[in-house]
């Protein structure tokens, strides 16, 4: 007989059960948007440790972003919203207090490489950057739903591994 694996989606199950649909409704969205699980006890000692935390990433961020632009053969401000723009969504629907987001020269430099091959990013610089964004809007987008699927792609690969005959 097959062993029960307590998974997240269990869990999350577990949590819903004998629920009013109101705080199913809650729980649903605190467990998709984890801002709105911790925003109620957030302080103002948390608050300061946070900004101070901001300022020094940002004094990193801003000339990281612009040189990983520029890797990427890309206007620089593009580089600054890349830097300050994902930690900010990330602020709002991650669930890691640990993770950096952001861009990294690797992706950079795959994104310059791929576009190069169709477009010149000199004599045909609007077309680049539309190239560019389109091509990050997809790899994006592919994220977030395998975000949004991870809990049954997560059940779905354990358990088929977990109980594969050798």
């Amino acid at each position: 007989m097959p062993v029960k694996v307590m998974t997240r989606v269990n869990l999350w199950e577990w949590q819903f059960h004998g629920q009013p649909t109101s705080r199913k409704l809650v729980l649903g969205l605190q467990y998709f948007i984890p801002i709105l699980e911790w925003s109620p006890r957030y302080t103002f000692n948390s608050l300061k440790a946070d900004l101070v935390a901001g300022i020094t990433i940002a004094s990193l961020a801003v000339p990281q972003g612009i040189s990983y632009a520029n890797l990427a053969s890309l206007p620089p401000i593009i580089g600054l919203y890349s830097s300050f723009v994902p930690p900010l969504i990330y602020a709002m629907l991650g669930s890691s207090k640990d993770l950096a987001v952001g861009t990294v020269a690797v992706t950079s430099l795959l994104i310059s490489s791929m576009l190069r091959k169709e477009v010149s990013p000199v004599e045909h610089q609007r077309q680049y950057v539309q190239l560019a964004l389109t091509a990050t809007f997809f790899a994006g987008i592919f994220q977030a739903s395998l975000g949004v699927l991870r809990d049954v792609l997560n059940q779905t690969i354990t358990q088929r591994l977990i109980f594969l005959p050798f």
